[in-house]
C-alpha cells in the first residue's frame, strides 16, 4: 500500500504542478514550482491516506482521494495570490516589514511540512 500511495501522490503532484505552474503560471505565494510541488505532494499523500477510500482501486489502493485533495489544495494555493496587474499607485513596504513577512512565511512553511510528514507517518505506524 505504501508504495502505491507514494506513486499516486507523486503522479498527481507532478500533473498538478505542471498544470498550475507551467500552464497557468500560478503557484500561489510560493517562490518556485518545486515548493508548490512539495506542498501538493505532501497534502495529497496525507489527505489521500486519511480520507475514506472511494472510487476505483488500483492494486487495492484507491487513487481518487489523492486526486481530490491535490486539486483542492492546488486551487487554494493558486488562488492565494492576486493576478499580476500593474497598479497605478504602488506603496512600498519598509524593508523590515518585508523581512518579517518572509520570516513568518518561512516558519509557516516548515511548520506545515513537519505537520504533514507527521500525519503521513502516523497513518503508516
Amino acid at each position: 500500500m505504501f508504495l502505491w500511495h507514494l506513486i499516486f501522490a507523486i503522479v498527481i503532484a507532478l500533473l498538478l504542478s505542471a498544470i498550475f505552474g507551467l500552464g497557468f503560471r500560478r503557484t500561489g505565494a510560493w517562490p518556485g514550482i518545486f515548493i508548490f510541488f512539495l506542498i501538493i505532494l505532501l497534502f495529497s499523500w496525507a489527505g489521500g491516506v486519511w480520507l475514506a477510500p472511494f472510487g476505483p482501486a488500483i492494486a487495492g489502493a484507491y487513487w481518487l482521494p489523492f486526486l481530490f485533495v491535490g486539486i483542492l489544495i492546488a486551487l487554494f494555493l493558486a488562488a492565494a495570490v492576486p493576478p499580476d496587474r500593474t497598479r497605478r499607485r504602488t506603496i512600498e513596504a519598509p524593508e523590515q516589514q518585508v523581512a518579517e513577512s518572509e520570516t513568518v512565511l518561512g516558519v509557516f512553511f516548515w511548520f506545515l511540512i513537519v505537520l504533514l510528514i507527521i500525519a503521513i507517518t502516523v497513518y503508516y505506524i
